[in-house]
């Protein structure tokens, strides 16, 4: 990574050097490379199923709302996500379900396409920045088939990611294009992706500060400079547009995505947040570096934490490695760093895992600069040849990775039986292995599960209904007692938990407790839950019964 300027490599490569071992480029050959690849690697999650892992409140329960097209238009002036104002990101949702309204493969195919953009963008950014095409390949080949890249791709809301990097490194081109030939075009085009970028995720918020700092640090530019004040002007206007927006949006409400609202509503926002996520920077750099052991739902763990200071200190040992182009190295660590910081100030309170793996998508293209930069000054100078057979072998060895990691992404039992085996000690995959289990038809298999589940955690609501259908399906006349305390405790942890509520009204009409059944439905109108919507055949139920005490 140097200086923006327009000079291209002079000397002719030298024999075995990566430049002449990748003597096939042309300007469309790398792309197609990167495309190849990706597909090789994941075109098998085409076939995928939903993991419940937030997929389930985003796009499987609510199904219905994504299917109406002219909900695009409510995604810019509402947030349909609690805390969150994401309508490129929603309105992507939308158009696939238009295309494909059952099943997960356009989710999945628009997760491939994404990735692929923002992989050649990658490859894009790193010519423009450093002119080395077979670094930069061999970079933006590591960057698409990383283990960190897995859960970007193969989950589906990962694609907030990678959408965010496809609109950040775009307008970080067009802003290089801009500072090289002051054209108004490319200022229009920075601005726009910017404002994309924005309205897929917070934390394009972070682009002008990243271009700041390269015109800055890099291009030693003066910070009041023409051109200067022209893109503060555009960021403060375009920044306080969407401010204005999102504000707005976050004070209106939609009733349609109640369950994905509710889930977020549980959310530790702050310092206090912050420092409860410290970890996450060390244990995320430490995965970029040696993604040795990838998990789909990461706890913080010593081993972790120490890999991952090791990383860092080899990320700021780069400044004495690469010490001419210590700028570079800085204006990488500040990218790579940065992108890690925003969603430390939030914590799901109501999630057991402490950080996703996707969250370091954006972050890794700050690694590569990084790596990019002690590559020309000082591998390439010393140990080309060498340094070409250990890039070969870290490919090799990333995308095995990879290819033996993302099955574990394949829908709901392979997903949290990998946690379940991460993390014994973890409720959730009990929960959902043992409602996969009753599903099965398999209530004893269930029952061991969500009780182990329980004990783990006690305040698993959802835990204690699945176990009540579990027990009462096994031993319905034994067993009646037991399944209502269970079924009454699921509700008291969550009053908005509808499956207990309904069960409750069920099993008492089963057994020709109309009273009771009566009751509990007027307990779950009180709550707010709509039992016409959610169930209208038990509605029915409960009419004729009234009829006839009538």
């Amino acid at each position: 990574m140097t200086k923006h300027t327009s000079k291209k490599p002079s000397s002719t490569p030298k024999k075995g050097s990566i430049s002449q071992s990748m003597s096939f480029f042309t300007k469309i050959r790398p792309y197609l490379w990167l495309i190849g690849i990706i597909i090789l690697i994941f075109s098998k999650t085409l076939t995928y199923d939903f993991t419940r892992l937030d997929d389930a409140y985003y796009l499987l329960d609510n199904q219905s709302y994504f299917a109406n097209l002219s909900n695009i238009a409510q995604t810019f002036t509402q947030s349909i996500v609690a805390e969150q104002y994401r309508p490129i990101l929603f309105s992507s949702f939308i158009t696939d379900t238009q295309i494909h309204t059952s099943g997960t493969w356009m989710y999945h195919t628009t997760n491939i396409i994404f990735h692929i953009a923002a992989s050649c963008l990658v490859f894009t950014t790193l010519i423009r920045l450093q002119n080395n095409h077979g670094v930069a390949l061999v970079l933006t080949t590591l960057f698409a088939i990383h283990p960190l890249a897995t859960q970007t791709v193969a989950w589906i809301p990962g694609r907030s990611e990678s959408m965010l990097t496809v609109f950040v490194l775009l307008g970080f081109l067009s802003f290089l294009k801009f500072q090289q030939t002051a054209s108004t075009q490319h200022y229009c085009w920075h601005l726009a992706w910017f404002t994309l970028g924005l309205l897929t995720k917070e934390t394009a918020i972070l682009l002008p500060a990243f271009c700041g700092l390269y015109l800055l640090l890099v291009l030693k530019q003066r910070p009041f400079s023409r051109q200067s004040l022209i893109l503060l002007a555009g960021w403060t206007v375009v920044a306080g547009t969407w401010f204005i927006a999102r504000t707005l949006a976050l004070t209106a409400t939609t009733n349609e995505m109640t369950s994905v609202g509710q889930a977020s509503a549980l959310n530790l926002i702050g310092m206090k947040a912050f420092w409860l996520n410290i970890r996450t920077i060390p244990e995320l750099c430490g995965k970029m570096l040696f993604p040795v052991a990838p998990s789909v739902y990461p706890q913080f763990s010593i081993f972790a934490t120490v890999l991952g200071f090791v990383a860092l200190g080899c990320l700021f040992a780069a400044l004495f490695i690469a010490r001419k182009g210590w700028q570079n190295v800085v204006f990488g660590l500040v990218w790579l760093i940065f992108c890690l910081l925003p969603p430390m100030v939030i914590r799901a309170t109501g999630d057991r895992f402490d950080y996703l793996d996707y969250r370091g998508y954006l972050a890794l293209v700050g690694f590569l600069f990084v790596t990019a930069e002690c590559a020309r000054q000082f591998i390439l100078k010393k140990h080309e040849q060498k340094a070409l057979y250990v890039a070969y072998a870290v490919i090799a060895c990333f995308a095995a990775i990879t290819w033996f990691h993302t099955p574990n992404f394949n829908g709901e039992e392979a997903f949290w039986s990998k946690a379940m085996q991460e993390h014994p000690s973890l409720a959730e995959s009990y929960l959902h292995i043992g409602t996969i289990r009753l599903a099965q038809d398999k209530p004893a298999e269930a029952e061991a599960l969500l009780r182990n589940g329980i004990q783990r955690d006690s305040t698993l609501a959802l835990a204690y209904s699945k176990l009540a259908n579990a027990i009462y399906t096994q031993r319905p006349a034994t067993t009646f007692d037991e399944t209502v305390q269970l079924f009454r405790q699921a509700r008291t942890l969550n009053k908005k938990l509808t499956d207990p509520h309904i069960n409750l009204i069920i099993i008492h009409i089963q057994r020709q407790q109309y009273a009771e059944a009566l009751q509990y439905a007027a307990d779950m109108q009180r709550a707010g839950l709509d039992l016409e919507t959610l169930r209208p055949d038990v509605a029915g139920v409960l009419r004729s019964i009234r009829q006839q005490e009538k």
